[in-house]
Parts: structure tokens; C-alpha cells; sequence
């Protein structure tokens, strides 16, 4: 095993020792900084899984692949049949989530396959803003905290969120999110100044950094670094 001793560890002296408050050499529960059980009247807690018909964001520019759940142009949020009919809300309106952080215009599918009191936006939806600063077209990181999971882990809480719904009524036209940007006519680029890139330095420490990596090291650092964060090497 990965761990200090190479054994299975329900205790980690090592990051016990590091002494992070919101993170204890075992595991326990801590109560979420967001969560339905601090969850003010009317609020819902928002999940934002991975979505079916791409890959997070690419391919939402597909006009053909929206065409197969998109709600009037917007992301689809599943909402339970309870707290649809609360709120005045059918299947195919269009409705606003929102909170402190902002708020963002999505197309209702109202289901029983989801719980009461939470609703669910997939993640990865490309912005576009309106004229109140709403996105109108359901990105979820629009409602998403920048809280960490942990002072050590420093990752996401994106399924740790609370937003109230209500039905949108003043829609400013159709999400934009696809069209292309206009093209700007001789346009004069400024030149790169190498030296100020230190684009050098960058080259030598990258060749220092996959000199002793073993193949499997070197490809995870080349091709998964693209996307994920790179770890430690010994890791």
C-alpha cells in the first residue's frame, strides 16, 4: 500500500501531525459548510454530475447533440415533482436557480427519481451572460463556492451547494452560449518577448522535472497533466 507503513491505515500519524483543523489523521464526519441539514426554508441542494451527452464541457458546442436534451436552449436541472408544484413550476419552463454567489437560467425536467429538496445541473455547460449578470445558459459554476474539501486535499465541494429555484419570467432572449465571436479585421498582434516568457527556464525545468521518471510517470505528466492537476512523481 501507498501509506507510511504500507499497510491499510485507519490512522495516519503523518497527517495527524500536520495538525489541519479540517483534516484529522481518520476519518470522520464534519459537517458541510453547505448542506441541507443547515439548509434555510426554501433552499435546495444543488449536485452537478457529470453530463451524459458530452464530455464537461467539450462538445456543448454541438448544435446536433443539444438538440437531444437541452431545455429552450438552456441545461436541463432535474427537480423533483413536489418541489416543482411549490414552486408553480411545469415540466419545460424555464427557471432560475440562484444564491449569494450568482444565478443561472435552466430548463425544468421535473421527475420522482430525484429526492425532495434537491435538484441536479450538469456540470461543464458553456457561460453566456445577460444583461443582469444571470447565466443564460446554465453553467452551474455560477452557483458553486470555491470552498476546498479540506486544508490538505484543497479539492472541489461542487455537489456542497445550496441555491433557491423559482420560475423564470424575464428571460432575456436566447442563450448566445454558441454563437461565434466576431472577427475583427486587421487585427495587429503584439510580438512575444521571449525573454520575458522565460520560456528557457520553463524548457530546463521541464527536462529536469522527467529526467529520472520511469514511462508510466512521463505519460501521466505529458498527457493527464492536460487536464488534472499534477501530483508529486513518488506519488
Amino acid at each position: 500500500m501507498h501509506t507510511d507503513s504500507g499497510k491499510i491505515e485507519m490512522f495516519s500519524e503523518s497527517i495527524s501531525g500536520m495538525d489541519i483543523e479540517d483534516c484529522p489523521g481518520m476519518p470522520v464526519w464534519m459537517e458541510k459548510h453547505e448542506y441541507l441539514g443547515n439548509a434555510k426554508e426554501g433552499q435546495l441542494h444543488v449536485v452537478s454530475p457529470h453530463p451524459w451527452y458530452r464530455l464537461h464541457s467539450q462538445m456543448d458546442q454541438s448544435e446536433k447533440l443539444r438538440g437531444l436534451y437541452k431545455i429552450q436552449g438552456r441545461e436541463p436541472v432535474r427537480i423533483n415533482t413536489q418541489d416543482a408544484a411549490d414552486r408553480g413550476i411545469e415540466n419545460g419552463d424555464l427557471v432560475e436557480l440562484y444564491n449569494d454567489r450568482g444565478t443561472v437560467i435552466v430548463g425544468a425536467v421535473i421527475s420522482d427519481d430525484i429526492m425532495p429538496g434537491v435538484v441536479s445541473l450538469y456540470e461543464g455547460a458553456w457561460p453566456s451572460l445577460d444583461s443582469k449578470g444571470r447565466c443564460n445558459s446554465g453553467l452551474v459554476n455560477f452557483l458553486t463556492s470555491t470552498q476546498r474539501s479540506s486544508g490538505l486535499a484543497q479539492a472541489t465541494t461542487a455537489n456542497t451547494v445550496l441555491c433557491e429555484m423559482r420560475k423564470c419570467e424575464d428571460a432575456e432572449g436566447p442563450n448566445m452560449a454558441y454563437e461565434k465571436p466576431a472577427i475583427i479585421e486587421n487585427m495587429e498582434i503584439a510580438a512575444i518577448d521571449d525573454e520575458a516568457v522565460g520560456a528557457e527556464r520553463l524548457e530546463a525545468l521541464t527536462e529536469a522535472l522527467y529526467a529520472d521518471m520511469t514511462p508510466g510517470e512521463k505519460m501521466f505528466f505529458e498527457r493527464c497533466t492536460v487536464c488534472h492537476a499534477p501530483r508529486d512523481v513518488t506519488h
